[in-house]
């Protein structure tokens, strides 16, 4: 089964979805397309925001690290700023 699939199947249950999106944008970024691992990071921010799920903080913490060679690219920076954010708060 996908993460995709998988991230379809667990999307009421918001604190596991936000640690299959997690995976999800790991798996983008070691695929080298941060593109797409930005837009998925930002749709776990968002559940982190509102649920404060403890293992879904932790992976994004994670990709935010793996991310780090592309930090200059206008989406990454957004991602960490938010990932920065949500620790600060």
């Amino acid at each position: 089964m996908s993460l995709e699939v998988t991230s379809s199947a667990v999307s009421g249950r918001e604190k596991s979805h936000s640690i299959v999106l997690g995976n999800l944008a790991l798996a983008h970024i070691r695929q080298r397309h941060i593109e797409e691992s930005a837009a998925v990071l930002h749709e776990a921010i968002d559940i982190v925001e509102r649920t404060r799920a403890g293992g879904g903080a932790n992976i994004l913490f994670g990709a935010c690290r793996e991310l780090q060679p592309w930090r200059n690219h206008v989406g990454v920076y957004d991602v960490t700023d938010r990932v920065l954010s949500l620790v600060a708060g």
